[in-house]
């Protein structure tokens, strides 16, 4: 594999915040006194962000990498000042975007025909941005995800994705390659907020069938 992961690390638990409302949840999980063991992010090997959130908490968080899937040409035409911010950024933390760089010689193309060739021609759906996060991160052999802010049917959205199914997709297809995924319980992707059940089960059965495996160590 000629591709190298942009951070030159190897990291096998990252968390990944994207622009949904449930993103402030991981501020509230971070400030208890006693954070759930398996959401404490300060045992993660890297913070992952997405388009805008590189202004979220500037100077505070500190990205470990960022991905842009956008025109970023066309970003910066309709947003001057979030494209300087990206352009300013780019040689201080590593972004990946499409297939326009053009304006931005720091950022990563993103390695479609090596990650499409990792989980083959017949699962190249991608139709949204966190799609090409999980297959990525797949890609370079990462074992923990926490998904933080994709919610994309949640009732706090100004505009609501209709590729919903496309991130559940690639939450499955990960966790089917052994790789674990973490959704917030406040989250509506995979319907966490209504889990705690089996659809047509009189008596539901025992709450140790719906747990995941234990945390990385």
């Amino acid at each position: 594999m000629s591709w190298k992961h942009p951070t030159g690390q190897n990291p096998k638990r990252v968390a990944i915040v994207c622009l949904g409302p449930t993103k402030l949840d991981l501020v509230e999980v971070q400030t208890a006194h006693e954070p759930q063991r398996d959401l404490r992010h300060n045992d993660v090997d890297e913070l992952w962000g997405l388009n805008a959130g590189i202004n979220w908490l500037w100077g505070r968080v500190k990205w470990d990498l960022v991905f842009i899937m956008d025109h970023l040409g066309g970003e910066s035409a309709k947003h001057p000042q979030y494209g300087r911010h990206i352009a300013q950024l780019s040689n201080r933390i590593p972004i990946i975007t499409s297939d326009n760089t053009e304006g931005f010689p720091d950022v990563f193309p993103y390695p479609l025909r090596d990650v499409v060739t990792e989980v083959g021609a017949e699962n190249a759906y991608f139709h949204n941005s966190l799609p090409y996060m999980l297959a990525y991160a797949l890609f370079i052999g990462v074992k923990e995800i926490h998904l933080w802010g994709a919610d994309y049917s949640h009732e706090q959205l100004k505009d609501r994705e209709s590729d919903r199914a496309n991130a559940e997709y690639w939450v499955g297809f990960c966790r089917a390659r052994g790789v674990r995924v973490i959704v917030p319980e406040s989250t509506t992707l995979l319907n966490s907020r209504n889990h705690g059940w089996f659809y047509g089960y009189l008596h539901q059965p025992p709450m140790e069938l719906r747990d995941g495996p234990p945390p990385l160590d």
